[in-house]
Order: structure tokens, then C-alpha cells, then sequence
């Protein structure tokens, strides 16, 4: 494997990055080359950017096992083992606004499905509790979120119903069913809350002839009525995601298989914006087996990221998506690695934390990984800037409504001055090949993209370009 330097974002790395939208850090192998089946990723990061990841062990013998690891900007935690049955399945795990960590999961041992909770105060993990009631039904797969108030709500489908328990500080509250049908089987539920304390959950809906996805919706009273967001009467919805933008507006994908006895799954977006949820989009236009779409928003573009696998052919290819100028964008995540295990997160200055387990088919060994990515889709056929210079000047900065850029020539000539996103986009073209004569300059930038549009808050790069000089500033706009 080639080695991959670790690389934080800087101007330099925008400016030289031009052949991959993704550089990565070395993926770290995380658990041992004598192990068995590791699989089943679950991150979070800390505020302090601690990384937390928990992970299923599948011994060939033996019961399996949750196991925890966590970087603390230096060096991986051996792992932990936390947990031991005979069948354990999914796990989930969120750090809330104190950094202690919250861990969630299913125990199948029995054929009977438990939902459990576990929760690591400073380096002490407490013992399991299940959460479910086996007298009210299965728990099967199950969501949590936590809110300012570090008050957790958890939520799981038991077949024809969705149930809800909450963590108030203290003590928790009886199970709740949220919503029953006599009709479907109500499936998977996924939940987030937005900063206005409502709570948005999908949710697959299936009968004996089709499945759909159902979103509901809590504004602190009651749940909205259950809306169709698939717009077609498909014959299986899998693997689902939702996430939120910063304007609280959610984002779902999922996958989706299209003809009853065919072989092809797709991908489809969809998302909720001046009020109403927009057509689903084909993401991938591919023919093929598309599986377990993950989406999340990048806090510095505001912009959806998606990542899925490409399994029609051997190896899986794991392919990432992204909206650009009101198309997606398809590309390989440049990993070399194949893998239907995975989970990711972004960090708040916009670096991307990928776990997963190398090896899908578990006929070989498979381990946990672990590798950093930086974006750099930016600037691809701009001359080579120097990121570090007096020539080009901005002020105020950070800026809320205005920002002056001010330069200087030593000779008349034309320039260029272009403003992009952290992702490499064009949002405007400020001057293109005008003239200018020698000595200082300075012109000033409204925060609007080429659409008239206030641009959102975040990061932007000025780059300049002349015969003599190639420059490139970064500004920060505050809304």
C-alpha cells in the first residue's frame, strides 16, 4: 500500500492537490492481524476531536463481542472489550456536550432481539442495561439522539410499531410507541433533532406487495402525519440515512431495489427545502448493485456528502457523492479498499473520519481501519499560487457583509480575481483578464455568488492570477 502523508488543510494543500478530490491519511489497522471478523464501525468524535470507535468482534468460536478504541490526537487505545453474547448485532455510539460517550446496541442471542445502552464516564464504561421489555415485543434496530440538555431519547421498531424511551438526567421513562400499523411492518427507524428541539424520523413502511419510506415529524406536542418521501412503490428499501444542514433542513438517502425478481439496487436522495420535500434523485444512474448509502453534511460547505459501494463487480469499489452546480458528482474514494463495514464523520473544520472493516465477504480475516481524508477538489486548472504572501491583502476578516481585496502590480497587465468554496467551486469571478496599470489596487466583494445568492458562512479561498503572480488568500465569511 502506498503511503499517504497526513495532511491537515491548509492553502499549500488546495493549491498542489489537483489529481484526487480526497488525500487520506495512511488507514491505521486498529485491531490485530490474529483476529477474526471485526466489522460494524460506529464513530463520534468528542468536542476536544477525540476519536471514539466501537466495533463488533465475530470470533469463529465463541460468543461476539463489542470492543472500543480512542485516539486522543497522539496515539490508539489498545482495544476494550465491553461486551460479550452469543449474538450481538448493530451498534451505535454519540459523545454528548460533556464528552461522555453513549452506546446503544442489539443483543439477537435467543432469537429475540434486545435493544441495550452502555455509557463511559471519564474511563469507566457502565455495566449493560437493557433498554427494551421482551413482554412489549422486539426491539430490532435502533437510533438515539442527544440534545443540549444532554437528555437522550432512544428509539427502536418492533415489527408493527415504533417505540421511544427517554433518559431525563435522572431516571429513564416507560417505552412509548410512537406509531402501530395493523396493515405494514414499521422498520429501522432514523431520528435527529434539529436546534429548534424537533425531532425528524423516517422510517420503511412494508406490506406484502411494496416498501416505501415514511417521515414523520415532532414539533414538541405531537407527531406530524406519516409523509411519503419515496416516490416509488418499490419492492425493498434497505439501508437508509437521514442527516441535518445547518438550517435545519433534512437530508435522506437510501437504497433502493427497483424490479421484484431483478438484481439492481439504486441509490436516491431526496431532501425538504422551502417547505416541502423535493423529488427523489437517482444519485448513481448505474446498473447495478448500489448498497449502505451514508450521508452527511460537511459544516463547512453545508452541503450533503455521500458515500456507498459499487458491488456489481469484484472488488467493491466504495464511491462518494456530492452536489456541484445543481448536478451530483461521482468519484472512487481513492482508498484502494473493499468493504461493505463503515461509518464517518466530519470534524468542524470540515476533515472527513472514516472507519471500516477491510474485507466484506468474511471468508478471510477482517480488521478495523481507520484514515482521515481532506477534500481537495478545488482550484484544478489553476497555475500553483503561494498560499503565503503580503501581495494580496483582504479586510476585514473574518467578514459579515463586504471584504476588500487589495493588491498590487509592478506592471500594467491583465488580471483574474476568483473567489471558491473549501471544495474547489467557483462561487464568483470578481475580474476576468481586466486591465490594470502598475502600483495598488483594491476592489470589494459583496459575499455573492454568480447567482446574486448570499453565499453561506464558512471558509472561501481569493485567488489571484496575473502575468507575474499567482496568489491565494483565505477569508472567512460570518453570516
Amino acid at each position: 500500500m502506498i503511503k499517504i502523508k497526513t495532511l491537515a488543510f491548509s492553502l499549500c494543500l488546495v493549491s498542489f492537490c489537483y489529481s484526487q478530490p480526497f488525500q487520506w491519511t495512511e488507514p491505521e489497522n486498529l485491531t490485530s492481524v490474529d483476529w477474526n471478523h471485526c466489522v460494524s464501525p460506529s464513530i463520534c468524535l468528542d468536542s476536544h476531536n477525540n476519536i471514539h470507535i466501537v466495533y463488533r468482534y465475530l470470533p469463529v468460536e465463541g460468543p461476539d463481542e463489542l470492543y472500543y478504541t480512542w485516539y486522543n490526537g497522539e496515539k490508539w487505545s489498545e482495544p476494550d472489550s465491553l461486551t460479550s453474547n452469543k449474538f450481538l448485532g448493530s451498534c451505535l455510539l454519540k459523545s454528548d456536550l460533556l464528552n461522555q460517550l453513549h452506546l446503544i446496541y442489539t443483543d439477537n442471542t435467543g432469537d429475540f432481539d434486545r435493544c441495550f445502552y452502555m455509557k463511559k464516564i471519564d474511563s469507566t464504561w457502565t455495566s449493560p442495561m437493557q433498554l427494551s421489555i421482551d413482554s412489549l415485543g422486539m426491539a430490532r434496530h435502533s437510533d438515539m439522539i442527544i440534545d443540549k440538555e444532554n437528555k437522550i431519547q432512544i428509539f427502536w421498531d418492533s415489527f408493527d410499531k415504533i417505540c421511544r424511551i427517554n433518559f431525563d438526567g435522572k431516571k429513564w421513562s416507560e417505552i412509548q410507541n410512537i406509531l402501530s400499523s395493523t396493515t405494514a411492518s414499521l422498520g429501522s427507524p432514523k431520528v435527529v433533532k434539529d436546534k429548534n428541539n424537533n425531532i425528524h424520523l423516517i422510517y420503511r413502511y412494508a406490506n406484502n406487495e411494496y416498501a416505501n419510506l415514511h417521515y414523520i415529524k415532532y414539533n414538541g406536542d405531537q407527531w406530524s402525519d406519516p409523509y411519503k418521501i419515496s416516490n416509488l412503490d418499490t419492492f425493498q428499501i434497505s439501508d437508509y440515512e437521514m442527516a441535518l444542514d445547518q438550517e435545519n433542513n433534512p437530508h435522506v438517502v437510501w437504497e433502493q431495489k427497483i424490479e421484484k425478481y431483478g438484481s439492481d439496487y439504486k441509490i436516491f436522495y431526496t431532501t425538504f427545502q422551502n417547505n416541502k420535500w423535493n423529488s427523489p434523485a437517482n444519485l448513481t444512474n448505474l446498473d447495478g448493485k448500489m448498497f449502505n448509502p451514508i450521508i452527511r453534511i460537511n459544516p463547512i460547505t453545508n452541503q450533503p456528502l455521500i458515500i456507498f459501494v459499487d458491488a456489481t463487480n469484484k472488488p467493491f469499489k466504495t464511491k462518494y457523492v456530492y452536489p456541484d452546480n445543481q448536478k451530483w458528482i461521482i468519484n472512487d474514494l481513492e482508498l484502494n479498499i473493499e468493504t461493505l463495514s463503515y461509518d464517518f464523520t466530519f470534524d468542524q473544520s470540515g476533515k472527513l473520519h472514516f472507519t471500516f472493516s477491510q474485507n466484506p465477504q468474511f471468508v478471510q480475516l477482517s480488521d478495523i481501519y481507520y484514515s482521515k481524508g481532506t477534500i481537495v477538489t478545488g482550484l484544478q486548472n489553476r497555475q500553483n499560487p503561494r498560499p503565503q504572501n503580503n501581495l494580496l491583502k483582504t479586510f476585514p476578516n473574518p467578514f459579515n457583509s463586504r471584504v476588500t481585496i487589495g493588491f498590487s502590480i509592478k506592471k500594467s497587465q491583465p488580471v483574474n480575481i476568483s473567489v471558491f468554496n473549501i471544495l474547489g467551486k467557483e462561487v464568483q469571478k470578481l475580474k476576468n483578464n481586466d486591465y490594470f496599470f502598475p502600483g495598488s489596487h483594491s476592489i470589494v466583494w459583496n459575499g455573492k455568488n454568480k447567482y446574486g445568492k448570499v453565499v453561506g458562512s464558512g471558509i472561501y479561498y481569493i485567488y489571484f492570477s496575473s502575468q507575474t503572480e499567482n496568489l491565494l488568500k483565505k477569508i472567512i465569511h460570518l453570516k
